[in-house]
């Protein structure tokens, strides 16, 4: 990942947003698309490989309050953030390379999409988190707490709370952190 993030950080560093041939002032077809298939406020969007596109900018216009924006570059995304300002903090922003073999990224993704209800448009990013947490854990999730994280049952929730305990049937829960209130 060094090289190829050293690579996009250099030109997202040496040139002007303007000057690159993919660069766009507004992605429409994207927009287009997104809003064909139901885009809204509550739509959780992860834009992976975004560089410093502008689509984060549009959605954060049409209002939409879940979006992670995904690169190799952290010079990219500091672009991005910059041109954004105080916008920029509504965004979950993440250096990482989705083509390495580094798992911490994908794990910290998909926990991010078990933190909300599932939708219909969420449901196969779902599965495939729950399935991903499920290969990474030292001990396998039992099938309860997989059905349970599929219809939303149960949530992970990271502020305050303990993940992945057990209680004596085997069954997982997510239990309040010592000082938290029942």
């Amino acid at each position: 990942m060094a090289n190829r993030a050293g690579h996009w950080d250099d030109v997202y560093q040496t040139r002007r947003l303007e000057e690159m041939s993919w660069f766009r002032p507004h992605l429409d077809v994207s927009i287009d698309l997104l809003e064909r298939a139901g885009l809204n406020r509550s739509t959780r969007i992860i834009d992976v490989g975004a560089g410093a596109s502008t689509l984060v900018d549009d959605l954060l216009v049409r209002g939409v309050q879940s979006i992670t924006v995904l690169d190799i570059s952290g010079a990219a995304l500091q672009v991005a953030q910059d041109r954004l300002g105080d916008r920029a903090k509504h965004v979950q922003w993440m250096v990482g390379d989705v083509t390495s073999a580094n798992r911490v990224r994908y794990v910290e993704l998909a926990i991010s999409q078990l933190r909300t209800p599932p939708t219909a448009e969420t449901s196969a990013l779902r599965d495939w988190s729950i399935e991903l947490l499920d290969s990474q854990a030292p001990v396998k999730l039992p099938p309860a707490a997989k059905q349970q994280l599929r219809s939303s049952a149960l949530l992970v929730q990271l502020s305050g709370r303990a993940i992945g305990q057990s209680n004596s049937q085997g069954d997982l829960s997510v239990a309040p952190a010592k000082g938290d209130a029942p």
